[in-house]
């Protein structure tokens, strides 16, 4: 719910109805009477008080509650005139995009259901479906968890279930930069429709997951995590044009527990190479710490430009280990930018380049 205003005041949270038990949640103390009548505050303007709900999860009960929508989603006027293009053809296309879901071995999961297909990986002319871990702000950063997975989807005609998995069972890893798994091509939108296979009856359909979290009890690991660091390195390099070489370190630098530098690729890496300039980001103190540990970095890295502050940003949230030992780009910026004047990267033969660190932590393994 919203009090609308320039600073709104905001309660969000999920909330399960109820025709026996619950049929109202709000908060009690939502907002003071002190701010309320403050007239700085915006809230309450000539006596006028404005009050929005935004819907979102809703609980379904087979004994209570078994649809959940809008008795006013679209006027009939809008619906019927053909410049809005609801009504094409005397057909109309409903799109719905659904999410259930479970909390299992601590992880809340769910599964994410495309009925038209997820167009952004490939989907289209078939259902996507995908196992989902929810609400992740709740897990500590560097979380991972391994799964193996099934999907179901019931056949009604057959009275039974269709698997589908990852080729010879596959374990997949979960972690916060991939938080879903699953099919884009789930089945052909023509199959799937057809009534006769029985997947799609009554204009209604059932999807399972059978869900198997792989636990190592012989191991754990302890997580030391630092939050809003605010650490920034500042690499001012002169004479850039007269650099010999492909790649150029900076000096050595500490952000939290873990030494770093920058690593500059002036004509571009193997990927880039006389079209880009790379930069990455690079641990430094591998030889004096343990080989097997994960360190996670929320970072952000700038070519800044000197004439105005539309600087050159790249954002990441990676996993350093001895594997991977830097992260960052092949194609920040184009040699053509870079060298034009006018732009205002690579002034005075001077380049100024920047790393920023807002989030570290460091996994390792211990034997329990």
């Amino acid at each position: 719910m919203v009090l609308m205003d320039t600073s709104s005041e905001t309660r969000a949270c999920t909330k399960c109805f109820s025709a026996s038990a619950s049929i109202g949640w709000g908060n009690h103390s939502f907002l003071s009477f002190t701010k309320l009548h403050d007239a700085s505050k915006g809230f309450l303007v000539k006596d006028t008080l404005i009050i929005e709900a935004e819907e979102g999860t809703k609980c379904f009960s087979a004994s209570t509650s078994i649809g959940w929508g809008n008795h006013s989603f679209l006027s009939f006027t809008k619906l019927h005139d053909a410049s809005k293009g609801f009504l094409v053809k005397d057909t109309l296309i409903i799109d719905a995009e659904v999410s259930v879901l479970s909390t299992v071995n601590n992880f809340s999961k769910k599964l994410s259901f495309y009925p038209n297909g997820d167009k952004t990986r490939k989907g289209e002319g078939h259902i996507s479906l995908y196992l989902v871990i929810a609400e992740t702000s709740n897990l500590p950063i560097g979380w991972e968890v391994n799964v193996n997975f099934k999907l179901f989807v019931y056949d009604k005609i057959q009275d039974k279930y269709m698997t589908i998995q990852d080729a010879n069972g596959k374990v997949r890893r979960f972690h916060g930069m991939k938080t879903e798994w699953g099919f884009a091509q789930l089945l052909p939108l023509n199959t799937f429709n057809d009534t006769d296979n029985g997947y799609l009856t009554c204009d209604t359909c059932i999807f399972g997951a059978k869900v198997f979290v792989i636990n190592y009890t012989s191991r754990g690991q302890s997580i030391n995590i630092l939050k809003e660091l605010d650490c920034t390195y500042t690499w001012k390099i002169d004479n850039f044009s007269s650099l010999d070489g492909q790649i150029h370190y900076s000096d050595v630098f500490t952000f939290g527990n873990r030494k770093w530098n920058l690593q500059l690729y002036r004509k571009g890496d193997l990927t880039a190479k006389d079209k880009c300039m790379s930069l990455f980001l690079g641990l430094d103190d591998l030889k004096t710490f343990p080989s097997e540990r994960k360190t996670y970095a929320k970072y952000k890295m700038c070519i800044r430009n000197q004439y105005h502050g539309e600087h050159i940003e790249i954002e990441g949230f990676d996993c350093f280990t001895s594997s991977s030992i830097s992260w960052g780009t092949s194609s920040l910026l184009s040699l053509t930018d870079l060298h034009d004047a006018s732009k205002g990267f690579l002034v005075n033969d001077t380049l100024i380049v920047e790393a920023e660190v807002s989030a570290i932590s460091t996994v390792k393994n211990f034997s329990v």
